[in-house]
């Protein structure tokens, strides 16, 4: 299983609420659903969950939605006739363009040099650049920053 951190891709709730809202770029890596096996805890392939079936042990089959990030090669939310088991994981940057494509810009500043410790906030700005919001938080890096500001953006405005 990859490290969201490491492949800098957005968390599976604001994946969720993209994919309502219509998100439909591919994407490298997909939040999948993690298959275990409820006796023991251990994940199961697709080999192992059908062997299960046949044998009568389906009620030991527990699904687990969203649990796993993968490396997918080029998904989009449409792939798979929305089986459910699915869910494109796009990198924060990604997002942030996507969000710019329909005129809502995310901008992270620096705020704060004292002592070495960089703080940042957010501001996101509509089209006509009227400030939307602005965080009252400061978060110790850029990424944090970026991170909550598309949060945010996913959550509260309207698309």
């Amino acid at each position: 299983m990859l490290d969201k951190a490491i492949v800098n891709v957005v968390n599976v709730e604001v994946a969720k609420r993209l994919a309502k809202i219509g998100f439909t770029d591919p994407t490298d890596y997909i939040y999948t659903t993690n298959i275990i096996d409820s006796r023991t805890g251990e994940y199961l392939d697709a080999d192992e969950e059908w062997s299960m079936k046949v044998n009568g042990l389906k009620r030991f089959i527990k699904r687990i939605p969203f649990g796993r990030l993968e490396y997918s090669g080029h998904f989009t939310n449409g792939d798979f006739g929305g089986s459910g088991y699915h869910i494109s994981a796009p990198k924060i940057e990604h997002v942030q363009e996507w969000l710019r494509d329909r005129y809502i810009d995310i901008n992270v500043m620096l705020v704060n040099y004292e002592f070495s410790k960089r703080q940042y906030v957010y501001q996101i700005v509509d089209s006509l650049g009227n400030k939307v919001i602005a965080s009252k938080e400061k978060f110790d890096s850029y990424e944090d920053a970026l991170e909550e500001a598309i949060n945010i953006a996913v959550t509260k405005l309207n698309f």
